[in-house]
């Protein structure tokens, strides 16, 4: 028989990754009680604490495992998916990315949790989510995601990197030509002066230029 807690959670909360807050609207009894509560369900694992105040439901209880980039704005927020996360995920590059790689407006930092490793670095910008998709899964999930370019952007001002050619994007990432070819002049507009470091504007001058845009 489940306990009280799980039933409420399968039957209220239809997000395979939920927060403290969450539970507490459940009205499971006094904040104590529903201490002690999540101390046994983490306990059996019918939940599994991701960090603190962050929890999903253990193996038994859902039907697939939360793919990490679904969550990651979960751990740490506000972010968005980018930097070599992204590009992996648009096929830009060709290597899969085991540390899920994203932007915040926070400081910097990295979560070693169950369900993997989250990296957050910060990038200077007007805009935060400016060239950022969101796409929705299964459960209710959902991520905000750089697309390419801004993914791209993110790289180098992370980086710190003086690239101001296609050049480094062959060579060092490894990106083809075809895929550069599927820029348009939006995803430049998309993004434009939003970075507060010039190095970014000169990259996408550049590279803007190069590919005639």
């Amino acid at each position: 028989m489940l306990n009280s807690l799980l039933q409420a959670i399968l039957s209220s909360i239809p997000n395979p990754v939920f927060t403290m807050a969450e539970l507490k609207v459940l009205h499971l009894g006094s904040d104590d009680a529903l201490h002690s509560m999540i101390k046994r369900a983490l306990a059996q694992e019918d939940i599994i604490a991701i960090r603190r105040g962050l929890y999903m439901l253990g193996p038994l209880f859902r039907p697939v495992r939360p793919d990490p980039l679904f969550i990651a704005e979960a751990v740490y927020g506000p972010s968005y998916v980018s930097l070599t996360t992204a590009l992996s995920h648009h096929g830009w590059i060709p290597e899969a990315v085991r540390t899920v790689t994203s932007v915040t407006s926070r400081v910097p930092r990295v979560f070693d949790t169950p369900v993997g490793v989250f990296s957050y670095q910060r990038a200077h910008q007007r805009t935060l989510f400016a060239g950022v998709s969101m796409e929705g899964a299964a459960g209710g999930l959902s991520m905000m995601i750089a697309r390419p370019l801004k993914a791209l952007a993110d790289y180098v001002e992370t980086r710190q990197l003086d690239w101001s050619t296609c050049e480094p994007l062959l060579s060092s990432l490894r990106i083809e030509r075809d895929q550069l070819a599927e820029l348009v002049g939006a995803d430049f507009d998309a993004i434009d002066h939003n970075y507060h470091h010039p190095r970014v504007g000169r990259f996408l001058a550049g590279i803007r230029k190069e590919l005639g845009l």
